[in-house]
């Protein structure tokens, strides 16, 4: 299983953040539970200056479930908390495992193909942006603030022109060597010809279809001339899920689950 050191340097850890899309990594402490690094962790790191830093700072705390946990159970965790990564502890609350949600997202997808509802009325309604608003400090600031992941940028009519996330943001730091807090701060977003998009009215079943195909855990709703209409993500399908999932749906499997998306980077 992957579980982060703490003597290792932040540039290495935002490197596996944004190369395996994670979202959320693992520590581990002298008890067996540390916390876990979450991309707006990390970017408050780089924000305040400490690029050089190793990953002993505050972490986010960890959301734990016991390593027998049941896929039901796991669901309702996740929905309830909207962690990003569940760590399995043993009886003694050693870290043996990890669940994130498209691990459990893909348990869905059987049940999930018979809901043809369109997306609309699940997807939120995001704070935007103006292009010219500002400066990359300051939204990141707000971003921080706010515990918003994803930043939106539109035009005077709504048209969604940028998209700007954490990793964004984490992948310019990587490829930059820092940012520059008083540039605009659509240096580092993406337009919309290289984003992930929903369109308004596509069933839920396509769209976290495309979700794990892509391997994202957000997108935005457009509408006709790519009005942006909303936000849909992961954790608002698992949450649905929670309330909807029949009780006679037969998704628990032996031995529950396959090794995570995290055993699969490295072991330290």
């Amino acid at each position: 299983m992957f579980v982060l050191r703490t003597d290792t340097p932040l540039v290495e850890v935002v490197r596996l953040m944004v190369g395996t899309g994670l979202g959320a990594m693992p520590t581990r402490s002298e008890n067996g539970v540390g916390g876990v690094w979450t991309e707006s962790e990390l970017l408050k790191v780089v924000r305040h200056g400490g690029g050089d830093a190793l990953i002993d700072g505050p972490q986010h705390p960890p959301v734990t479930v016991h390593e027998g946990v049941r896929f039901r159970q796991a669901l309702k965790v996740f929905a309830q908390t909207n962690a990003r990564v569940l760590l399995k502890v043993d009886d003694v609350g050693m870290v043996v495992d990890a669940i994130d949600q498209p691990t459990l997202a893909q348990r869905l997808v059987d049940w999930i193909n018979e809901r043809q509802e369109p997306v609309d009325f699940l997807m939120r309604v995001p704070v935007t942006l103006t292009e010219d608003y500002g400066n990359l400090g300051e939204v990141v600031d707000a971003m921080l603030d706010g515990r918003v992941l994803a930043i939106p940028f539109v035009d005077s009519k709504g048209r969604l022109l940028y998209w700007l996330t954490a990793s964004d943001l984490l992948q310019a730091w990587l490829e930059w060597g820092e940012l520059i807090w008083d540039q605009p701060p659509v240096a580092a977003a993406r337009t919309t010809e290289s984003l992930m998009t929903v369109p308004e009215g596509m069933a839920l079943n396509t769209v976290l279809k495309k979700m794990m195909a892509g391997r994202v855990r957000r997108m935005p709703v457009l509408g006709g001339q790519e009005r942006l209409c909303g936000v849909i993500s992961m954790i608002d399908i698992l949450a649905f899920a929670n309330e909807h999932l029949p009780q006679e749906a037969q998704l628990e499997r032996p031995g529950d689950w396959r090794p995570s998306r995290l055993a699969a980077v490295t072991t330290t």
